[in-house]
Parts: structure tokens; C-alpha cells; sequence
């Protein structure tokens, strides 16, 4: 445990040494003797340090197809909502207005006590569809923004297509490489050339819209944001799939920024700022005509589900289908989206198994890695020994099963210059957060740097100083007790009467990180992240004479 792990002199009077972080266990120490990175290759490190090997799977004939529904494959239906946290009336939001998914709640499977592995689109997304941990898979930050997965991972397209599944994407994929994934139908994705049925990109029609410094400005929206398109868009992939079975994942935008107030006719009623109040999670207000802009995005998302919903019925396939809808993350509101609190990484997740005759409500802690294990389970794949999830059906064959009593997050990057990693683990009862390098941040943003100010479009300087700051004030180590402190704001991690259960929780989320191989474990990890760190914070402060913070 006396390995020096970041030693830096860049922009700072004397020399910064951190050790081993104190927080692991004393009998634990990082791998030692991994072969040297080439310098700031953090998004190269997640990558090669998880090796799966590419499984081949066997698959013998069989009939695919019958006139009797119980033995014919049955249709898959993805549907992700983007930044959508738990502002859903079924999960206890009292401002939302969400009546077609509330009773799609009532009908059928909802999980109390669902999670995402980072909030973070791309990264999430790639769990979703991989099944592995975004450290695992190397989709550690946005893919448009050049980060992408080490290799073409298996996953649920590649599954089902070689299963006789048709593939289709609505929305965008967002995960790199795309060739990773064989869908025969892509339509009105950012991240590749929309082609299919309809031919809709962009809609011509243009409407206000709120950016996050509320100016009311014209732009066109996107297709994802046309509910009706993408509804009509899911029909005729439908029809086209004739006797096929098909998996269709439907990524619409909302409530994503920019937030439309009404595109269209949805949502048929709008919020305004009367309406809507402050969320208990934020911690510094926000504009009300942001959060009114948030909440019609969810009733647009609703309106959305519904007509989907519909096409699935009047086809005559919704019985025989297998719905899944989720947010891929939690709001981008404070505290939420880009962070390991609960309102970044905890999501509605509804399911419905074909043929599902009664409701149910399940409080098990589940994560979009149980996915990929559900879906191959559903239709008679042999689940790869390598995937950490399970599938769901376990839970409700027996609600006694034996189950994780814990889960955990990660935060890696959002775009190359929001390097800060972070770990958490949650129980029913506690939260840990660890943000092994605060203290570096600490040690090389200038102390007297004390901009409050939020995002400020265009000001990609300032928006990187106030950042790098708050990386800088966050506490290396956080424990919360959730029973009487569930949106995380009274650290208790340094209280002499809680380092029992800090240090029980701190061994619980490094033996995860063993069992998932995370490359934080590793001594060129530290290396990499650590020169990359130094080089961001001095390219955004290097003609600032500011003193740094050598405490």
C-alpha cells in the first residue's frame, strides 16, 4: 500500500503526491506490473482491460412459426425514454401527467427499485445493449463525442438476428461502433443515415424552444420528438415484418434538452410554470420554465407510449409481445444526469411478459444489465456465463429467489472533458460514493476560483472551469443513510459511528470491482487517468495566476 500513484507539479507550487486511496481495504491493493498505457489513453484503458472472448452460439433448426401464438417467438418491444428519471405518476410524482404509463403500470410489472449502470447516454445505452458494465465494454463517455466501445461486443440485436429476429431501431443507437449492431431498419438516429419506410429525418415544421437560459428560440424537431412519426414509423416496420418475428427498440428524445413545451399536438394540455415546483434532489432551485419544459417532455413521452401501444394492438401482435420501457437515465436537472446520486441512476422500468394475465410490483434491486439475460431468456437463448446480469423471470417464478441486496454505479466521462470517476454502491439502507480523484481536482483548480454559475451555452471555457470546480469540492469518500436522507445530502462517511459500515460497504464495492474486472483496480489506470486529469485542468486554467489549493 505505499505505491505512489499520481504525482503532479503541473500548475502548482510544490510537488502533489496521492497514494493508494485510502479507502480500500488495507489487505487490498491495485494490480501491480500491467504493461505501460501510452499517455491520456483513459478511453483506450477501458476497453482492452475486460476481455470477453466472442461466443459462438449453436443454434439448431427450429420452427420459428406457428398459427398457435403459445408456440411462435414472440415480438420484442424496447421502448427508452431519454433523460427520463422517476417524474412518473406511478412512481409518486404528484406533478407529472402520465396516465397511459401509470396504467400500463397497473397492468402489468413494475420495478420499484430499477437502476441504470452509469447516467450517462451513451454509456447507459451501451449496457442496455450489451449487458456489460460500461467499464467493461469501453462506451465509458458519448460516442458522437469520438468514445466508443473496444470492439463489437455481442448483443441483443446481434442475438435475436441470428436467432431469425427482423431488427429495428427508431431514434437514435448512440452507441459506437454502429456496425456492432445489425438492425435491418434505422430511422431518424443523429448518429447514422436514417433510412426505411417513411423517409422522415427532420420534421419542416418549426416551434419554440426553451434552451437551459430559457430564451425562446426556432428550431426544427427532431423526429424522435414527433410522437406521431415515430408511431407511425413503428406500424410499418410491423407490417412489413409479416410472420417474422421482430425486435423493434424505440428510442424516443423526450424529455431530453431542448425542451419543447408542445410539438404538435403533444402533449394536448402543457404545462406552465404554475404548475410545476422545485424537486426535492436539487439542491439549488431551477428555473420553473425549465421544469415545465421537463414535465411536457414526459407527457409527450406518454402521449408517445400510448400510440405505440395502440399500433401494437390494432396489429394484433401486443398479446405475444414482450414490452419493456425504460429511461436510459435519470433527468438533466441538478444532481441527476452525469452523477452517481439516486436521481441520476435510478429509472422507471416497466415490463410486460407475453400472455401476462396479472400485476405486480417488484422492490428486488434491478439494472438495464438485467436486460439482455431477460430477453435472451424469453425467447430460448443460452444466457453467456460471462454476462454479469440475470433475468428477470427469476423473480417472478419466485419472489423468495436469492437476489443481489445491493447495486452498483459508475461515472467515468460524459464528454472527453468531463473526466471524473466515481463508484457507488447502494442497499436498502445506505449509499457509498467514491470519487477517488477529488483530491487531485483539489490540488489543481485554483482555490480562489468561485464562478456559481451553471451551463452557459458557447462558454465551453467557463463551463469547464465551474465544473473541474465542482469536481474539486467533492468529497472523496460519501455515505448516506437513505431511510431519513434519500436525496443524499448529509455525509456521514467521516461520523466515528458509521465507519463500521463504511468500511463493509467500501470491501462490498471493490470486490465487484474485482469480480468486473474494472480497470480503476489497476496501476496504469491511476497513471493514465491522473496525467489526463492534469493535462484538462491546466489547458482551462493555464493563463490563470490564481494560487492553487495545496491543503
Amino acid at each position: 500500500m505505499n505505491e505512489q500513484y499520481i504525482t503532479s507539479s503541473r500548475a502548482m507550487e510544490g510537488e502533489v503526491t496521492l497514494r493508494t486511496p485510502p479507502f480500500w481495504p488495507a489487505q487490498v491493493s491495485p494490480a501491480s506490473g500491467d504493461r505501460p498505457l501510452p499517455r491520456y489513453s483513459v478511453q483506450r484503458l477501458f476497453g482492452w482491460a475486460f476481455f470477453v472472448p466472442c461466443l459462438l452460439l449453436s443454434l439448431v433448426s427450429c420452427r420459428l412459426f406457428s398459427q398457435d401464438t403459445s408456440t411462435r417467438l414472440p415480438d420484442i418491444v424496447l421502448i427508452v425514454a431519454d433523460d427520463m428519471g422517476q417524474e412518473i405518476g406511478c412512481y409518486g410524482d404528484t406533478i407529472a401527467r402520465t396516465p397511459h404509463l401509470d396504467q400500463f403500470a397497473w397492468d402489468n410489472l413494475r420495478f420499484v427499485n430499477a437502476y441504470v449502470t452509469q447516467a450517462s447516454c451513451s454509456p447507459s445505452r451501451s449496457s442496455i445493449l450489451t449487458g456489460l458494465y460500461p467499464h467493461q465494454n469501453g462506451q465509458t463517455g458519448l460516442s458522437h463525442r469520438g468514445i466508443s466501445m473496444d470492439r463489437a461486443f455481442p448483443n441483443v440485436a446481434s442475438y435475436l438476428k441470428e436467432r431469425g429476429y427482423r431488427t429495428g431501431i427508431l431514434g437514435k443507437l448512440h452507441v459506437a461502433p454502429q456496425s456492432a449492431f445489425p438492425f435491418d431498419y434505422k430511422m431518424g438516429g443523429f448518429d447514422y443515415t436514417s433510412s426505411g419506410l417513411s423517409g422522415y429525418g427532420v420534421s419542416d415544421r418549426e416551434v419554440e424552444v426553451l434552451t437551459t437560459e430559457q430564451e425562446v428560440l426556432e428550431q426544427r424537431v427532431t423526429f424522435s420528438q414527433r410522437v406521431d412519426l415515430m408511431a407511425d414509423s413503428a406500424a410499418a416496420f410491423m407490417e412489413r415484418s409479416g410472420d417474422q418475428p421482430f425486435f423493434l427498440m424505440a428510442n424516443f428524445l423526450d424529455p431530453h434538452t431542448p425542451w419543447f413545451n408542445q410539438v404538435g399536438e403533444y402533449p394536448g394540455e402543457p404545462f406552465d410554470t404554475t404548475e410545476v415546483q422545485q424537486l426535492p434532489y436539487f439542491g439549488t432551485p431551477v428555473r420553473k420554465t425549465s421544469l415545465a419544459g421537463y414535465y411536457n417532455g414526459c407527457a409527450r413521452m406518454d402521449a408517445g407510449f400510448d400510440i405505440l401501444i395502440r399500433q401494437l394492438k390494432a396489429a394484433g401482435r401486443y398479446d405475444n409481445t414482450l414490452i419493456i420501457f425504460i429511461g436510459d437515465h435519470g433527468a438533466p436537472l441538478p444532481r441527476a444526469k452525469t452523477t452517481v446520486y439516486e436521481a441520476g441512476l435510478r429509472i422507471p422500468m416497466l415490463i410486460k411478459y407475453p400472455g401476462q394475465q396479472h400485476a405486480q410490483e417488484d422492490t428486488h434491486f434491478v439494472s438495464t444489465i438485467d436486460l439482455l439475460p431477460t430477453i435472451l431468456q424469453e425467447v430460448g437463448i443460452e444466457i453467456p456465463s460471462h454476462l454479469p446480469g440475470r433475468p428477470l423471470q427469476v423473480l417472478q417464478a419466485d419472489s423468495t429467489a436469492d437476489w443481489r441486496t445491493s447495486i452498483q454505479g459508475e461515472f467515468t466521462q460524459h464528454v472527453p472533458t468531463h473526466l471524473f470517476p466515481q463508484r457507488s454502491i447502494t442497499t436498502e439502507q445506505y449509499k457509498l460514493i467514491i470519487s477517488p480523484f477529488a483530491p487531485l481536482y483539489r490540488a489543481l483548480v485554483p482555490r480562489n476560483f468561485d464562478d456559481q454559475r451553471g451551463y452557459i451555452p458557447g462558454d465551453d471555457r467557463g463551463n469547464a472551469q465551474r465544473r473541474y470546480r465542482r469536481y474539486a469540492n467533492q468529497a472523496e469518500v460519501e455515505l448516506y443513510f437513505l431511510p431519513t436522507d434519500p436525496h443524499e445530502f448529509e455525509n456521514l462517511a467521516e461520523f466515528p459511528e458509521y465507519q463500521t459500515i463504511r468500511k463493509e460497504l467500501v470491501e462490498q464495492l471493490h470486490q465487484w470491482q474485482e469480480r468486473t474486472e474494472d480497470p480503476l483496480l489497476s496501476d496504469s489506470a491511476y497513471v493514465a487517468i491522473q496525467q489526463e486529469v492534469e493535462v484538462l485542468v491546466e489547458s482551462h486554467f493555464n493563463d490563470d495566476t490564481q494560487p492553487r489549493n495545496t491543503n
